[in-house]
């Protein structure tokens, strides 16, 4: 997933912080999560082989609206990150 976002990231945005910003923004405003069978996506625990750590940094006003969300519809952040990537970057591969 880190090699897509950074494809991506490069390709449509210019760098990973515009990206992330980019797609919480309408991740919080689209609210797929309360669509019908809509799925949260767990990532891997710390230390899993072959998973590497991926920081997202965003403004601190942003920062805040997500952690917010989070909080609000009792998901873990982690959680609600990783899921906003995956819906991300599957948005792209669709258009």
């Amino acid at each position: 997933m880190r090699e897509s976002a950074k494809q991506l990231s490069a390709e449509k945005h210019g760098n990973l912080r515009t990206m992330c910003e980019t797609l919480l923004v309408q991740f919080l405003a689209e609210k797929p999560y309360k669509a019908k069978g809509f799925a949260w996506l767990q990532p891997a625990t710390k230390g899993t082989p072959g998973w590497v750590a991926y920081n997202v940094v965003v403004s601190d006003d942003l920062s805040a609206r997500v952690k917010a969300e989070s909080v609000k519809i009792e998901v873990s952040l982690t959680t609600l990150l990783y899921t906003a990537l995956e819906w991300w970057i599957e948005l792209d591969r669709k258009s």
